[in-house]
């Protein structure tokens, strides 16, 4: 095998009935798409993934060119959701489950579990492991249970394989039953020590766990308010985390405690509107964290309170989200901007300070002093109709103000591009 085989080349020596000349076609292949986007669409339109699903469906393949061909399905499926789907239905995670039972080779079980996690990154392919949920929770939770009792617990490629199994455990909570799956293990009180433990990555990743598991979930939430660990409630641990000086664990502490908010499962203001607010009001400014996520937490978690709502005007949360628009209308006609991402980000914004300003004349007053209107009259002569929506009811909240529609919108030119919706 040379350096100036083609891929068609490197697809027919998978075909060989040497087991050498499969690996190191199937190593070449690896080495090719790692990293590149372009290779690994040469490799699909060629069919690699077929023949990749047959080499790990077969019971005498050997281990090292297992090994191999994991890790293509893993770096294919972070090619994009399309792909991802394409492997799920070659029967590739049927294989991968096969492969992380007990007497497997170790690297292969990790290749395994990463691979495993990049299929899950998107929501169909989450829906479509419906039948493996009962193997692969149990599988998961026992990785967390043997580092607890391992005396390596602090040993970073301990941490890791955690963090990896906790990643999975988020991706697999995708519906209510799923939910409950995975909360009925106990996975709770397995979970909780981890935010403790003081390896940031891993307390991201539980962390999007329990978002994950309590999402729209008033029953997990309910459970989560009366887990204590050390003496502290799991909400008071969460709480500790959004003071964090990382901006991620912030965020997802945020996530959590919002999930726990809106189901009334903590109702202590000193956690939701003095910490949580705040932080995820001063995340509005962050460039290290996506800037989408704050934004649509935010608002999640103002919905249909307005002492959240109040406490989000006394943080700046307005002021912050107009500057925000502002932002995105002076990269209009900027180049190497991702101009979509914007799309969604102005119309994350929009609803968000609708829902800010939904109950409070204060909050009302607050936005169309600080030129809210104006933001409003040019977002409804937006192209996008999402953008024209939310401005729209964002708008309607503000008008609920009877001085507001006196004083302010009759110069705003607001009921012109309303008019003409």
């Amino acid at each position: 095998m040379t350096s100036t085989q083609q891929p068609g080349e490197f697809l027919q020596q998978l075909q060989s009935a040497n087991p050498v000349d499969v690996y190191n076609a199937l190593r070449a292949i690896k080495n090719a798409i790692i990293g590149s986007s372009s290779k690994k669409s040469v490799y699909c339109k060629l069919q690699i993934i077929p023949q990749v699903s047959t080499l790990l469906a077969m019971e005498d393949t050997d281990v090292q060119i297992r090994i191999q061909a994991t890790t293509i399905v893993s770096s294919l499926a972070h090619k994009g959701e399309e792909v991802a789907r394409q492997l799920s239905e070659s029967g590739v995670m049927d294989a991968l489950i096969a492969q992380l039972m007990p007497g497997t080779d170790v690297v292969l079980i990790e290749s395994s579990e990463r691979a495993l996690n990049a299929l899950l990154s998107y929501t169909s392919t989450r829906i479509g492991v419906e039948k493996h949920t009962t193997t692969i929770v149990p599988y998961l939770l026992s990785i967390i249970t043997e580092a607890r009792e391992s005396p390596r617990i602090f040993e970073m490629r301990v941490h890791a394989r955690v963090e990896l199994a906790v990643l999975i455990l988020e991706k697999l909570c995708v519906t209510e039953a799923r939910q409950f799956t995975v909360a009925n293990t106990g996975v709770m009180d397995m979970l909780v020590p981890l935010l403790q433990r003081g390896y940031p990555r891993l307390q991201v990743a539980t962390l999007r766990a329990f978002a994950a598991l309590s999402y729209e979930n008033m029953e997990i939430c309910r459970a989560l308010a009366t887990v204590i660990h050390g003496g502290q409630t799991f909400a008071q641990i969460v709480a500790e985390l959004a003071r964090s000086q990382a901006a991620e664990i912030r965020l997802h502490a945020c996530l959590c405690l919002s999930n726990l908010s809106r189901m009334r499962a903590v109702t202590d203001s000193r956690i939701i509107q003095g910490i949580a607010v705040p932080a995820l009001t001063r995340l509005l400014r962050n460039t290290e964290v996506e800037r989408l996520q704050v934004i649509e937490a935010l608002g999640y978690m103002c919905h249909e309170d307005a002492e959240i709502q109040m406490a989000a005007k006394n943080a700046g949360a307005i002021s912050d989200l107009l500057a925000i628009l502002a932002d995105i209308e002076s990269q209009a006609d900027a180049d190497f901007v991702d101009h979509s991402h914007n799309v969604k980000v102005t119309k994350a914004t929009l609803l968000t300070l609708g829902t800010i300003v939904s109950a409070g004349e204060e909050c009302r007053l607050n936005a169309v002093e600080g030129q809210a209107l104006a933001y409003l009259v040019r977002a409804m002569g937006h192209s996008n109709d999402g953008v024209k929506a939310a401005a729209c009811l964002c708008t309607q909240y503000i008008v609920r103000s009877v001085p507001i529609c006196r004083t302010h919108v009759p110069e705003s030119g607001l009921l012109k591009p309303l008019l003409s919706l």
